[in-house]
């Protein structure tokens, strides 16, 4: 395509959106939370962390911190501790993230702000680390 025919494509493109106002943003929510609707009002920082809290990721790192606490394998506790900061690490700077659809998603509310996910994921974290490294050991006897 010639650079002529890009630019009048982008500016009609750009034309329609603004005409068409909210009604092409409505699809923002739809596609990144199919089941939340207007009428639910905005998403709370709660509730965004109870999201983020069972998502896929995060429900197979709280199995394998119960795993981790019951074996008590440092390796395997270290693991699992780093899964959870680089979960956290990961949220945060989406949030960050100046450009995006999630960025028109928090304006239209159907995302809410993730620090206390994001806190939750750090605290568990250090919580692995913790219990790894001050807890009492197993006693091992023959």
């Amino acid at each position: 395509m010639k650079p002529l025919g890009f630019l009048f494509t982008m500016a009609i493109a750009s034309v329609a959106l603004f005409a068409l106002g909210d009604e092409a943003w409505a699809d923002v929510c739809r596609q990144v939370r199919p089941g939340w609707s207007p009428e639910d009002g905005p998403v709370s920082m709660l509730g965004e962390a109870v999201t983020l809290l069972f998502s896929g990721g995060s429900l197979f790192l709280l199995l394998a911190s119960a795993l981790a606490a019951k074996t008590r394998n440092f390796w395997f506790s270290t693991v699992v501790a780093g899964g959870w900061f680089i979960i956290a690490g990961v949220h945060y700077f989406i949030t960050q993230n100046p450009v995006g659809i999630d960025v028109e998603a928090r304006l239209q509310g159907c995302i809410g702000s993730p620090a206390i996910g994001i806190f939750l994921f750090f605290v568990f974290g250090v919580a692995m680390l913790a219990w790894q490294f001050f807890s009492p050991k197993k006693e091992i006897t023959s």
